[in-house]
């Protein structure tokens, strides 16, 4: 299965944000995810989007990094 990325519908900036429940785990002493919700919010846009799937390449080893 490819990798994607989740990129605004709008602009294509990769600065997105998810709305999402957590709750602290005393345990853990980390967030846990409880669920994530419909809005999403882009930091590019400052504004509410839809965000879209895009395909990226894998990037483990592939030389192509710095």
């Amino acid at each position: 299965m490819p990798k994607v990325r989740k990129v605004c519908s709008y602009c294509k900036s990769t600065e997105v944000l998810k709305d999402a429940f957590a709750e602290w785990s005393v345990e853990e002493q980390t967030w846990v995810l409880h669920a994530c919700y419909d809005e999403s919010y882009c930091n590019t846009c400052e504004g509410s989007c839809s965000l879209e799937d895009e395909e990226c390449e894998d990037s483990s080893g592939s030389g192509d990094a710095p």
